[in-house]
């Protein structure tokens, strides 16, 4: 994933799963095995909050 997609949270139901944009993104490190991404969430509970999740807890919203 890159900055500016947007990313849902990984399983969750389209209609209600929140949605955040991609701002930035942190790669593994010898300590963290998984790759992070710093978000800003644009619906759902953490609305306007920014913060660092795990990719792999996301998934990418394909627009058609």
């Amino acid at each position: 994933m890159r900055k500016g997609d947007l990313v849902r949270v990984h399983g969750g139901l389209l209609s209600t799963a929140p949605i955040a944009l991609v701002l930035d993104s942190r790669g593994t490190s010898r300590v963290e095995n998984y790759e992070k991404l710093r978000v800003l969430w644009v619906n759902g509970p953490r609305v306007g909050k920014q913060n660092w999740e795990p990719a792999y807890n996301l998934e990418r919203v394909l627009a058609k």
